[in-house]
C-alpha cells in the first residue's frame, strides 16, 4: 500500500470520527432544545393557570355567588393565595348598606386581582420566550 493510499485512509477515518462526535453533540442539542421546550411550556402553563384561577375567583365574587359552597371557597382561596401582589388598592364602601360593602369588594377583587392575572400573563410570556430555544 503507497503512502498515498494510507493518508487517504488515515484522512477517511477521522472524518468518520470526527462525524460521530458531531452527532452525539448534534443530539445533547436536541435534547437540550426538548428540555427548554418542555420548561418554557410549563411556565407558560402555570402562568395561564394561576390568571385563570384569578379570573374565575374574581367572576364569583362579582356575580355574590354562595360562600358556602366548597367550589366557590376554593376558587375564591386560591386566587387570594395566587394573588402575589397583594392589595394594591383599596376601596372604601360608599354607604353603609350590605350593597356598598359589595360594591367596594367588587371594586377591589377587579382591580387587585386584575392586575395581578396580566401580570402573571406578561411575565410568563416574557420568561418563555427567554427559555424557549
Amino acid at each position: 500500500m503507497s503512502e498515498a493510499d494510507k493518508a487517504a485512509k488515515r484522512s477517511a477515518k477521522e472524518s468518520e470520527d470526527s462525524g460521530k462526535s458531531t452527532s452525539k453533540s448534534s443530539s445533547a442539542a436536541a435534547s437540550t432544545a426538548q428540555i427548554r421546550n418542555a420548561v418554557a411550556t410549563a411556565v407558560w402553563l402555570i402562568a395561564v393557570v394561576c390568571a385563570v384561577l384569578l379570573a374565575i375567583g374574581a367572576l364569583f365574587v362579582v356575580l355574590d355567588f354562595n360562600r358556602d359552597n366548597a367550589l366557590v371557597k376554593f376558587f375564591i382561596d386560591a386566587a387570594d393565595n395566587v394573588n402575589i401582589l397583594g392589595t394594591l388598592k383599596e376601596f372604601t364602601p360608599d354607604g353603609k348598606g350590605e350593597a356598598a360593602k359589595h360594591s367596594a369588594e367588587v371594586k377591589n377583587v377587579l382591580v387587585n386581582w386584575g392586575i395581578c392575572a396580566v401580570v402573571y400573563l406578561v411575565v410568563g410570556k416574557i420568561l418563555e420566550r427567554v427559555i424557549r430555544p
